[in-house]
């Protein structure tokens, strides 16, 4: 089921050049790159390797560590695990799939409305007819951001999130905040398929937990 959701969205984002990142993330780099903006779960569900290092808890810091604006847009693509520590549960795994979207481009061409309009896209694809409604929420390295949840029986679950970045975050990147935008947007690939495929528990879907 996650591989099939995978295969979807990258068919929608297709344009977009596909990147391979670590695992593992210097953490001591990314607050001192970054800033306190680098982390935004609570800290106690890293996975730390040592101590200046830990597994990658999302996908948009280490895309945000490896990948540099050189002149022309970037859109970027990449897909994978990320770790946490917290309770397993019907909805939660400590160890899950991701894809991510980065996408950096001059104002006059980017803005979050026309992303905002490719992440329905992508949610139709997997979802045609489903109701779903976009929610605010707030990232801390993000000046906007929203959340979507699909309904299921009655009920709301978040499948992704998305935002436009702080001038902080595009000028790490090597972009001008003056003219350029840039855009993150994060699919949880585990939490889709149970919503697409009827899966009533995530734990099935983990081989790791399927007695």
């Amino acid at each position: 089921p996650v591989g099939r959701v995978l295969e979807d969205l990258r068919a929608e984002w297709q344009d977009c050049e596909e990147r391979q990142l670590p695992e593992m993330v210097d953490f001591r780099e990314a607050q001192r790159t970054i800033g306190t903006e680098a982390l935004y779960i609570d800290a106690q569900e890293l996975h730390r390797v040592d101590e200046g290092r830990i597994l990658r808890y999302d996908l948009t810091l280490p895309v945000l560590l490896n990948v540099r604006f050189a002149g022309r847009p970037l859109r970027v693509w990449t897909a994978g695990k990320a770790y946490r520590r917290c309770q397993i549960d019907a909805m939660h795994l400590d160890a899950f799939h991701q894809a991510e979207v980065l996408w950096l481009d001059d104002r006059k061409r980017l803005d979050a409305w026309r992303a905002s309009g490719l992440v329905l896209q992508s949610v139709d694809r997997l979802f045609s007819g489903r109701a779903v409604k976009i929610v605010p929420t707030q990232y801390a390295m993000c000046s906007q951001s929203w959340e979507i949840e699909v309904e299921d029986d009655g009920r709301w679950f978040e499948v992704l999130a998305w935002g436009v970045f702080t001038d902080r975050i595009v000028e790490h990147l090597g972009g001008d905040p003056a003219r350029h935008t840039a855009i993150g947007i994060g699919y949880g690939l585990e939490r889709l398929a149970m919503l697409r495929y009827g899966i009533d528990d995530i734990r099935k879907i983990d081989v790791a937990h399927v007695a």
